[in-house]
């Protein structure tokens, strides 16, 4: 390696985006000439670095960027992913809160589903990849979800209808009960965790090579928790996969 320059140095809400350029002593074809660097500002990391050590490698090309070295925070260093520079084949379907069109989200959710058929029923989940909910935890996330609603639901005050609130309430607590269903079931596969619409990068040439990003949530679980993500950020584009 011969230099490196700071192309642009990017801060955002959760992280900061370091774009590099590289110079190489020789030929160096094979080798990329730009690299992303993500380092953490929020999250010890350990959940998207397991997912690149332990997931990605076993995913076919084209699903997720590739990635160079995935480093967790620790006493002396913070989180750190050295990724593949998708700026000039890729890029975000829109702006912050501005949806999609119909055609993108189509896009978008038909790359959705090639993650959790490629992981459907692997016998390495819970066992080597990721792990799975006991009851315990279990109980533990739906304790976690109802506080954050309420918290949510008390910040909105009398901009949240009664019945809204009410309806919810009733959810939170009917949940154990619903979740029982899905605590010994087969169909578990690997899921995204937090799959809205920005993140992942669309292709440029609009053909279908969708690239999805920020790793930190995901989990084995059910195959419909990525698309109801999906379809709760942009309920106006989602008609056609009801």
């Amino acid at each position: 390696m011969q230099d490196v320059v700071i192309i642009n140095d990017r801060p955002t809400l959760m992280s900061r985006i370091i774009r590099l350029r590289l110079t190489y002593d020789g030929p160096a074809a094979a080798q990329p000439a730009t690299l992303i660097v993500e380092a953490g500002l929020w999250s010890n990391g350990r959940q998207e670095v397991a997912f690149y050590s332990d997931v990605a490698p076993s995913l076919r090309s084209g699903l997720v960027p590739r990635c160079f070295e995935a480093h967790p925070a620790d006493a002396t260093t913070s989180l750190h992913l050295i990724l593949e520079d998708l700026t000039d084949t890729h890029a975000p379907a829109t702006e912050w809160r501005l949806p999609p069109s119909a055609a993108q989200c189509r896009t978008i959710v038909g790359s959705l589903a090639r993650l959790p058929a490629a992981w459907w029923e692997d016998t390495r989940l819970g066992v080597t990849v990721g792990t799975r909910f006991d009851d315990a935890g279990m109980d533990r996330f739906i304790q976690q979800v109802a506080g954050h609603f309420a918290l949510f639901a008390d910040r909105l005050g009398d901009e949240l209808s009664p019945e809204r609130r009410a309806f919810n309430e009733a959810l939170m607590a009917a949940a154990p009960q619903l979740h029982k269903r899905y605590r010994d079931s087969k169909n578990i596969t690997l899921t995204h965790g937090d799959a809205h619409v920005w993140n992942c990068f669309l292709p440029r040439n609009e053909s279908d090579s969708v690239r999805w990003f920020d790793w930190d949530g995901w989990r084995n679980r059910v195959p419909t928790n990525d698309p109801a993500c999906r379809m709760v950020c942009l309920p106006q584009r989602c008609d056609f996969i009801r």
